[in-house]
């Protein structure tokens, strides 16, 4: 090292010393490393896909032949929608949220009714003592 590097400028009683970096270059040349594909990315990717001719021929069989998804994606939606028809209770699940919403859910008290929401502000202790209040009445 030279002397040059190893003196420390004295400004307003503190030692400052040189910056790391040239003024007007980036401390970061190569930039953030691009994250690696994840799950959703993934499912993206395939859900853009053109509809396979085997998945095109299923739906067909189902809606009739005038159906023409744009992708995998579209072609889910309408099976997941067929079974919901059918009946299958976690397909109507899935289209009743992504249609109307969720439902929030309340927890009833016979003292008071508490949303999931606010029922954090209560202690562990708070709702064991509710709880054992409830039993006793019972």
């Amino acid at each position: 090292m030279t002397v040059e590097k190893q003196e420390k400028k004295q400004v307003s009683g503190r030692h400052q010393v040189e910056p790391r970096w040239v003024k007007g270059q980036s401390g970061n040349p190569n930039g953030r490393p691009r994250k690696e594909l994840c799950i959703p990315d993934i499912l993206r990717s395939i859900g853009e896909q053109p509809v396979s001719p085997l998945m095109l021929a299923r739906l067909r069989a189902k809606w009739g032949p005038d159906v023409h998804p744009k992708n995998n994606r579209e072609a889910m939606l309408m099976v997941a929608y067929a079974q919901s028809q059918e009946g299958d209770p976690v397909a109507r699940q899935f289209v009743a949220e992504r249609t109307e919403g969720k439902v929030k859910e309340r927890v009833e008290f016979s003292e008071e009714a508490l949303s999931l929401d606010n029922i954090s502000v209560l202690t562990t202790a708070n709702l064991l003592e509710r709880a054992y209040r409830m039993v006793q009445r019972q």
